[in-house]
């Protein structure tokens, strides 16, 4: 029986990690230099501070791509980063790159003060030139924190180890003897 106790907190221990990916919903809305409207929502998947995932419609079309860290924005060499804060300013002066489906354009959305946002529209891969590149207007950004209905996968195993002990411990148990008398 100690066995058994001992084995099943050393795979509590094991399985008992912090959830490590949070998700955050985002929106923004702005327009372009010759003013057409843009608006973007969707879902930040956030490991640590960097986004991992992106997922959501830009202008009604499909984001579908995240652009890796250290990916050339233009050519001055700007990188994307992908850094997140849950505080505002949510993003770096780098931002997070996405892509869409149907297009070779990167979309870079970045932080450009306290509360302040743009969206850099480019050519991907880079071509060293910002021809046809656009730097547009972000006036309102939002980000708010994703609630969950699953539980993290370490939360399952956590539960499943726990009934395995409970079931286990209650088949060992000593069997008591019950005798019945008929008067």
């Amino acid at each position: 029986m100690k066995t058994l106790i001992a084995l099943a907190a050393a795979s509590t221990a094991l399985v008992a990690v912090p959830a490590l990916a949070q998700s955050y919903n985002f929106s923004f809305t702005g327009s372009t230099p010759t003013s057409t409207p843009i608006s973007a929502s969707g879902t930040f998947t956030v490991t640590g501070s960097t986004i991992t995932g992106i997922s959501g419609q830009y202008n009604g079309a499909t984001i579908d791509q995240l652009y890796a860290p250290g990916t050339v924005v233009d050519s001055v060499n700007d990188k994307i980063d992908n850094v997140f804060s849950s505080t505002a300013p949510y993003l770096t002066g780098n931002g997070v790159g996405f892509g869409i489906v149907g297009n070779n354009l990167l979309y870079n959305l970045y932080s450009t003060g306290a509360n302040s946002y743009a969206l850099y529209i480019a050519t991907y891969p880079s071509t060293g030139s910002t021809a046809g590149s656009t730097n547009n207007t972000v006036s309102t950004f939002t980000v708010s924190r994703a609630t969950g209905a699953v539980p993290e996968p370490a939360t399952w195993a956590m539960m499943l180890v726990g009934f395995g002990a409970v079931g286990g411990a209650l088949r060992r148990r000593s069997k008591v003897a019950t005798t019945v008398r008929y008067a």
